[in-house]
């Protein structure tokens, strides 16, 4: 019997073990409470440095087994030289009610491309029921005026929203029409300052292997943390230039165009607001925070052109909303399926969240892994298309190009010209940002895409040479150049990763340039048909250089900054086959005739009588009257940048470099199936 409660005694215990194994023989453990960031570290010499406290809260002691910065050779997080010192060699042991602090410190290299440090340290310890627990951190670099470029994007977000609200409040305090347009210009030349400055300093040599995402200006901040989402904005090779340009277009509009004749605070406000959204869309790295962006464009536009267009706009405005909202809402569709499939991370405090909105860490997920279908169909193709599909409508491209060329010929001139450079850069700026998430959809539709993106723009081209209207041959330009765009992207060369980045800014300075120009010389003379007008050249010299400049870069002439860029994009083709490579050329042939022949009509030639003698040109002596004061002042500074984009391509093609290197190998990696064996842009010794 004795032998008997022996054996059920060992058995029972041995039973209690296999089935409680931790709890049964594992010691008690401490309790590890960390400070939340991020932690600032500030400058000390060479060096940036800080630190937090780890605290044991238990009665048990807490060993410590790894404190460490997140990142590693295949994803380097955050810059180089980052080293992390516990106060005692590891493991180490934290007594019952005491604390640990972690020393940080981060010493750049002369050279170094990084000017910020963004990541989080990872701490490992016996308390199981925390897990792995981390803190954010922060360092930046001096920058010339302190707080405001710091904080560059914020400042370029926030003082247009601002001048909205205190446009209204001195509308209602009484305070003169003219005394809000001065203040909104004021705002916009800022901006424009801030926004040069920003370009000037931006390296775009930076890659992701340097640390931070590859991004620049980042600043990272609490929002809706419950939810997974932040305040993420940061600068990139896609969006760098064409902030610049939206911030300068936008001046160029308010100073040289005269405020609507009624509700001019409210047109203003919105010009502001729509300004401030369309830059948000472009630097937002969150998906949440895009969203909003884009809704709040899309809504100021809108109420906009309904208010102050023309007669026509209702149509327009009809048109728009019935491309947009779907467009909106396909691209809302797909982040939220790339949400849902996301994996577990970290937000800038360093708390964990089940899934992140955002966009950098959304593009880390190997999503191709992953199971799942949406409809019936894998949910990483459902996903691109809606992107795909929803990018295209913003975009302006075929077949949904009419809402962008109808808005643009009923839009008052400063609107025509902000939502040329605004709406249909954030299109090709999503879709930019739905390829970099999903690198392996992108090579499955690349064939497919770049059929389409050929057909869209030669589709578009054609129909550009069959108007007489000036806005309308421009928006369908815009849509051609969106085809083209789509089909450097869709090559999957390096090459044409590059066009793809350089063509989005130089497109739309030139554009803005011709809509300006074109928008003015309607005004004046009252007239829509680009046909009935001749002999600017003799009557108003400096208009007509504006109209001739902007209109060559529509039509991506050669010498300008979009013609440089659909040179690229030819060359880009070539791999993909002959085919590919005469659909360009014949694309850019099309569009060259259909904006050539309007520009060179209404520039050449004699004024017709019927115009000379018109009532809008009677005051002045029947003579187109030209640019003058600040319109040629304000006009002058944009064609020097459309220009200056054609004499020295550099300045776009250099802040592209590090897109291309990044996004490149991941559409083309090197294989059997590689489609261009010549690597264009060697690695840079670091």
């Amino acid at each position: 019997m004795k032998t008997l409660i022996r054996a059920l005694s060992i058995a029972v215990g041995l039973t209690l073990c296999l089935i409680f194994p931790a709890r049964a023989l594992a010691a008690p453990s401490g309790h590890i409470t960390i400070e939340r960031g991020p932690v600032e570290l500030s400058q000390s010499g060479g060096s940036y440095k800080g630190g937090f406290a780890i605290d044991n809260t238990a009665d048990t002691p807490l060993v410590l087994s790894r404190v460490a910065v997140r990142s590693d050779a295949d994803d380097p997080r955050v810059p180089r030289n980052v080293t992390v010192e516990p106060e005692g060699a590891m493991p180490l042991t934290i007594a019952p009610h005491t604390r640990k602090r972690v020393n940080i410190a981060w010493t750049p290299e002369p050279t170094t491309r990084q000017r910020q440090l963004l990541g989080h340290v990872v701490v490992t310890s016996s308390d199981e029921s925390s897990g792995e627990v981390a803190v954010g951190l922060r360092a930046q670099m001096p920058t010339p005026l302190g707080v405001v470029t710091d904080h560059a994007l914020s400042t370029l977000l926030l003082l247009p929203l601002l001048g909205a609200l205190a446009a209204i409040a001195l509308y209602l305090r009484g305070i003169s029409t003219r005394s809000v347009r001065a203040a909104a210009i004021a705002i916009t030349v800022t901006q424009s300052a801030l926004a040069l400055w920003m370009w000037h300093a931006f390296d775009g040599s930076v890659t992701r292997a340097d640390g931070n995402d590859g991004l620049q200006f980042v600043e990272h901040a609490a929002w809706l943390s419950r939810a997974g989402a932040e305040y993420f904005v940061g600068a990139d090779a896609a969006n760098v230039a064409v902030i610049a340009i939206i911030a300068i277009v936008s001046a160029v509009g308010l100073v040289a165009t005269a405020p609507p004749a009624r509700d001019a605070v409210a047109f203003d406000a919105l010009y502001l607001i729509a300004q401030a959204s369309g830059i948000g869309a472009l630097a937002a790295q969150d998906a949440l925070l895009w969203l909003s962006c884009i809704a709040t464009l899309t809504l100021s536009v809108g109420f906009a052109l309904a208010h102050f267009g023309d007669a026509t706009a209702a149509v327009s405005v009809r048109r728009a909303l019935g491309s947009l909202v779907p467009g909106f809402a396909a691209i809302a569709g797909a982040l939220v399926i790339l949400h849902l499939h996301a994996d577990k991370t970290l937000l800038a405090s360093g708390a964990t969240v089940a899934r992140s909105w955002s966009l950098p860490e959304l593009a880390r997920v190997s999503f191709v892994l992953k199971s799942g279908t949406v409809f019936g169909l894998p949910f990483v193709k459902v996903a691109y298309a809606l992107g795909v599909a929803g990018a295209l409508a913003y975009a302006g491209a075929f077949p949904v190009q009419s809402w962008l060329s109808g808005a643009l010929s009923s839009a008052p001139t400063a609107l025509g010209a902000l939502l040329v450079v605004t709406v249909p850069t954030v299109g090709l700026h999503a879709l930019a940002r739905i390829t970099m998430t999903l690198p392996e959809a992108a090579r499955w539709a690349a064939t497919p895409l770049l059929a389409l993106g050929l057909a869209s723009a030669l589709a578009s081209a054609l129909s550009a040479a069959a108007q007489r209207d000036p806005g309308r041959a421009l928006g369908l330009a815009v849509a051609a150049q969106t085809g083209l765009a789509v089909a450097a992207l869709a090559s999957s060369t390096q090459q044409g990763v590059m066009a793809f980045f350089v063509l989005i800014p130089a497109r739309a300075a030139g554009c803005a340039l011709f809509a300006l120009a074109w928008g003015h010389l309607r005004d004046r003379l009252r007239v829509r048909d680009g046909l009935a007008i001749r002999g600017l050249g003799a009557h108003a010299p400096m208009l007509a250089v504006a109209l001739t400049l902007g209109g060559l870069s529509a039509m991506a002439a050669p010498l300008t900054g979009s013609g440089w860029a659909t040179m690229a994009t030819l060359l880009a083709a070539v791999p993909r086959g002959f085919g590919a490579a005469a659909g360009v050329a014949l694309v850019w042939a099309t569009l060259a005739a259909a904006l050539g022949r309007l520009t060179l009509r209404i520039v050449s030639g004699s004024l017709p009588d019927t115009l000379r003698d018109s009532r809008e040109l009677e005051p002045h002596g029947g003579r187109v009257p030209d640019l003058r004061g600040r319109q040629l002042a304000a006009i002058a500074l944009l064609a020097l940048v459309v220009g200056a984009a054609g004499v020295y391509p550099g300045m776009l093609f250099s802040a592209a470099w590090g897109a291309a290197r990044d996004l490149g190998p991941a559409l083309n990696p090197k294989g059997p199936g590689e489609i261009s064996l010549a690597d264009a842009f060697p690695a840079q010794e670091r």
